[in-house]
């Protein structure tokens, strides 16, 4: 069975786009459902009864990170991570998933990989027990999600144009550090997936260690001039390994979390990011698993 998670509220959906999908899915699959994400409160699941699912049928996620994270909460929460494989069919204005597992944003492309079934195994972990696959980042680009303008991929770019010359970064306390950081932006991974078109990591990682880059902030040339070098030199960056890190974060300091922002309660600013285990993941990779 083919269940094909759908976020009705995101910016990206349209209803014409379904249909189609819908039309290249019927001719390939004989079981198949589309649930729309349910969102409570900060929680988002998926709208099925755990119950209905069996043994390798695929829950798909049709969006960006936010719908990409929400199929990932529902297999952690249901113990389905050895039971179901989770598909991605990229319609959002995030998603950092393509490039690593060279996924196809066009529809027929991406129902045939889905119909492949070809699996890799990929690391998620937990900040402050919410499941993430590491898209996981403080500084200037939470800084952007969270005043951005608009929905699309373009706007993204001139939301970062526009905000960059008044970002005055943010200081931050983490494990593994003496000092407390004066950051740019900073980014936690223990897997390629994270910001893919940037290599910070060649091959995914099931270390319990994870990885913090990041880059402190500099004058308004020195940083974007860092920063493009880490499409060629991912050096560029600091690091810190860690098993588990705990940041404590300023009130101008947010963090992001597969595309949305952690909500934080009340004065405790204090974040716990860890890893957790694999899930299995369709690939268009001519490899089974990475791990």
């Amino acid at each position: 069975m083919l269940y094909l998670a759908v976020n009705i509220h995101s910016g990206s959906y349209s209803k014409k786009k379904i249909k189609e999908l819908e039309s290249l899915v019927r001719a390939e699959f004989e079981y198949y459902d589309f649930i729309e994400t349910v969102k409570t409160g900060e929680n988002v699941s998926l709208g099925v009864d755990p119950e209905n699912i069996s043994e390798n049928d695929i829950i798909c996620a049709v969006g960006g990170d936010g719908t990409i994270n929400a199929c990932l909460q529902f297999i952690h929460e249901n113990s389905f991570q050895d039971k179901v494989l989770l598909g991605i069919i990229p319609m959002g204005t995030g998603n950092n998933m393509v490039g690593s597992l060279r996924l196809k944003k066009e529809f027929g492309k991406a129902v045939q990989i889905i119909k492949s079934g070809i699996t890799e195994k990929i690391s998620y972990g937990t900040v402050n027990s919410r499941k993430v696959f590491f898209n996981c980042s403080i500084g200037f680009s939470s800084h952007v999600l969270k005043n951005r303008k608009t929905n699309s991929l373009t706007g993204y770019y001139y939301d970062t144009l526009r905000l960059y010359p008044l970002y005055k970064g943010c200081k931050v306390s983490i494990s593994g550090a003496d000092v407390q950081l004066d950051l740019f932006a900073g980014f936690f991974m223990n897997t390629k997936v994270y910001m893919s078109k940037f290599k910070f990591l060649k091959q995914n990682n099931t270390d319990k260690e994870l990885d913090f880059y990041y880059l402190e902030k500099g004058n308004i040339l020195s940083v974007p001039a860092k920063a493009a070098l880490a499409y060629i030199n991912p050096d560029s960056y600091k690091k810190i390994a860690c098993q588990t890190f705990t940041v404590t974060l300023p009130e101008d300091c947010d963090i992001e979390t597969d595309g949305d922002i952690l909500s934080l309660n009340g004065t405790d600013r204090t974040v716990i990011i860890e890893n957790h285990s694999t899930v299995n993941v369709i690939t268009n990779n001519k490899i089974k698993d990475r791990s």
